[in-house]
């Protein structure tokens, strides 16, 4: 994982990369996967998951990785990749609204979530400034502002990705961003390239 870019809101967004050949051990990586991570209890016991974050949704991992940085934890993306993550949403609903309640009372439900999604987004906000309640006393919010190249208060950012990892800019990066990927697939129509993508993503 690697941070990508702010948002609109102000909130970081982050986002993967491939290796260009598979390291001989863990790599350092001070951003946290909701969808797939793994650790001793303990650790959730001295940095838990933040009660006060209601019905956010790009924030939450955020939160998790300021928040284990300062309390003295390091995180570490695995040698090889063990799971996938299916971006595309176009099998499956994607609009917020599909999942919100039908009753009488959906506009003032959709109001009260919104301002509770506010809030939890004022929260996140506050740690990576380091400001925020739930920080550790080890680190601070800056020095892993600084190690991920964040800009806080210009929103930018400048992060240097380790030799092993490859970049956007590089010729023949194996990267597509999720709104890319489409095009991507269809400027490769009648290629033997585009067989051997298919092939590649048919052995997940």
């Amino acid at each position: 994982l690697i941070p990508d870019k702010f948002g609109s809101e102000g909130m970081l967004r982050q986002r993967g990369r491939f290796f260009c050949t598979p390291p001989d051990r863990p790599v350092r990586c001070q951003l946290y996967a909701a969808g797939f991570n793994f650790c001793f209890a303990s650790v959730l016991q001295d940095c838990p998951y933040d009660p006060s974050l209601h019905h956010l949704f790009f924030g939450e991992e955020v939160s998790m990785a300021v928040r284990l940085y300062t309390a003295g934890y390091d995180m570490y993306a695995p040698c090889q990749s063990v799971c996938y993550h299916l971006w595309s949403r176009t099998h499956r609903p994607a609009d917020y609204a599909t999942f919100v309640s039908t009753n009488n009372n959906t506009s003032n439900d959709e109001r009260k979530k919104k301002a509770q999604r506010e809030q939890s987004l004022a929260v996140v906000l506050e740690q990576v400034a380091g400001r925020g309640s739930g920080l550790g006393d080890q680190r601070t919010a800056t020095a892993w502002a600084a190690e991920l190249g964040l800009h806080v208060a210009e929103l930018t950012v400048r992060f240097r990705a380790p030799e092993c990892v490859v970049r956007t800019e590089d010729e023949g990066s194996a990267y597509f961003a999720p709104n890319e990927w489409e095009a991507q697939m269809s400027s490769l129509e009648g290629t033997d390239a585009k067989s051997l993508v298919l092939g590649f993503l048919q052995g997940f």
